[in-house]
């Protein structure tokens, strides 16, 4: 699967971030900054990712009190962490993965008007925003808000 990643929204509906990673690895070989927030540990980012690469910055959806993690509850800390990416230079993806472990903290419309919020932020900047979701861990419903929210929608059904 060959994606560029344009000035857009984009939904990963996968049980693994595999082509999501794929992606970013991609992306990051062409230059662009990336900020890779996620339900996975950092550790495990790091080796997924080149852990010296200054391009990207890896963020853990945790409530560890720690510099690199954001804490799940928290959409102000997730918000800044947003604004100050766009901030800080040009032409960047951002990337959230474990929209299921925010549901554990807060409501779906409150997720839902986030990312709405992301989008606009995002593409009013020049950035792409990459949103991945597990389909087997949420209900058909809010898959279809996410499937709104998206410009395009790239769906694997993975048996790994």
């Amino acid at each position: 699967m060959i994606i560029t990643c344009d000035r857009q929204v984009y939904l990963f509906e996968e049980e693994k971030a595999y082509n999501t990673n794929h992606l970013i690895r991609n992306e990051l070989k062409n230059g662009r900054r990336i900020l890779y927030i996620s339900k996975m540990p950092i550790g495990v980012l790091k080796e997924q990712f080149d852990k010296d690469n200054n391009l990207i910055d890896l963020r853990s959806l945790s409530p560890r009190p720690e510099s690199n993690c954001i804490s799940p509850m928290n959409v102000d800390a997730l918000m800044h962490t947003i604004q100050k990416f766009i901030e800080d230079g040009s032409d960047g993806i951002i990337v959230i993965n474990g929209i299921e472990i925010m549901e554990k903290w807060m409501s779906f419309s409150k997720i839902k008007s986030t990312i709405e919020y992301v989008k606009k932020l995002a593409l009013e900047n020049g950035y792409s925003v990459i949103i991945t979701q597990n389909p087997l861990v949420i209900n058909s419903h809010r898959l279809l808000m996410l499937e709104d929210i998206a410009d395009e929608v790239i769906s694997k059904k993975s048996k790994d």
